[in-house]
């Protein structure tokens, strides 16, 4: 009898442990899910940031040439200007690529609520500026996603 109670206490201990083996699992993995939620949380911050980043250097360009601005915000035609044109065209692809990423980012955190102003943004900035207009025109595969931004825009501007 005293064996057979050992190996029923053995039984009991080892049903036990693996008890305590899951529940221990359990845990681990509650804890690698909120780790992983807390470093998506702040790698959407970060992409966040270099966006802002980006449009702030671009603010910088039209603070060293204000004259620049004309060109982005206030719809003036390209200069005649051939280094000039060459210096405004240059801006409006960078402006176009950091609209780009910041819709791009803006699409896949969708729920960063306080971000959602890139859209809009977007539109306004294609809306007055024939130079950015043209870069985004003439190689709509380079900015896909302010491409598709200015496409769905004028598309709800065409329905009566």
């Amino acid at each position: 009898m005293m064996l057979e109670d050992a190996g029923n206490l053995g039984d009991l201990v080892g049903s036990i442990g693996v008890i305590i083996s899951l529940l221990l699992i359990a845990r681990q993995t509650r804890q690698l899910t909120q780790q992983t939620k807390i470093s998506n949380e702040v790698g959407s911050t970060e992409a966040a940031y270099s966006a802002l980043e980006r449009i702030h250097q671009i603010s910088q360009i039209m603070i060293d040439d204000p004259q620049m601005q004309q060109y982005f915000h206030e719809d003036k035609d390209f200069p005649a200007d051939k280094l000039e044109r060459a210096r405004v065209m240059m801006v409006a692809q960078v402006l176009a690529d950091t609209i780009d990423y910041g819709l791009m980012v803006c699409d896949l955190r969708s729920h960063m609520e306080n971000y959602q102003g890139w859209p809009a943004f977007a539109v306004s900035s294609m809306n007055t500026s024939p130079a950015l207009r043209r870069v985004v025109d003439d190689h709509p595969e380079y900015w896909p996603r302010l491409n598709r931004q200015w496409r769905e825009h004028r598309r709800e501007l065409a329905r009566p």
